[in-house]
This record gives structure tokens, sequence and C-alpha cells, in this order.
């Protein structure tokens, strides 16, 4: 399992359009896309500015596959263009071990692909 994470920082007052916008067009490029298990949102309780995003890739060949269509980067990119401010740095990490967190073809947002 491979995992992405984009640490973003959202102008206040703007966590809810940069959610909306996630939901509504970056997800739905990601369900069309072979080897993507799932994605959460993780928004920080004590900065109403921070979040991460963390999708999950069946392998580091399935991400890389998407990153070559040019999509993977654009898409979270022009979300953060739409949302004014939003700055993003994304990592990316091998999965090692893991306990229930998800299985293949298991969708974490949504109803699923």
């Amino acid at each position: 399992m491979y995992a992405q994470v984009t640490k973003v920082q959202v102008p206040l007052g703007m966590r809810e359009r940069f959610r909306s916008l996630l939901m509504q067009d970056y997800l739905p490029l990601l369900r069309k896309r072979d080897g993507f298990l799932g994605m959460m949102m993780l928004e920080e309780t004590d900065d109403d500015e921070s979040a991460q995003l963390i999708v999950l890739w069946e392998n580091q060949a399935s991400v890389e596959a998407f990153a070559n269509t040019g999509t993977l980067e654009a898409g979270i990119s022009a979300i953060g263009a739409i949302v004014p401010g939003t700055k993003v740095v994304r990592s990316s990490y091998l999965v090692t071990a893991r306990e229930g967190v998800i299985t293949v073809g298991e969708s974490m947002m949504g109803s699923g692909r």
C-alpha cells in the first residue's frame, strides 16, 4: 500500500469551500483511477486553517500512473487556485504497517467507485 499525504493550509473561513471542491471535483478523478483505495481529509481541531489529505493507493505504480496523466497535481492545484491563499505540500510514503485501516476495494469517503 502507498500513501500520499498532502498538508494543506486553507485561509480562515474557506475550509468548507475547500472540502466541497475536494469532494465534488477531485475525488471523482481519484475514483476513476486503477489502484485508488480511499481518501481521508483530517481537519486539525486546534487550527482552523490546517488540514491533511491522505490518499491511499494499492502501490506506487498506481500513483505514478496517475501522476503521469498530469491530473494528480492539476487537481489539487486547481482547488488551490479556486480557493486563493491555499498552500499545499505533498509527501509520499510506503505503508509498512497497518491495522484495520482499509482493505482493497473499500472506500473511506462516499460510496466508492
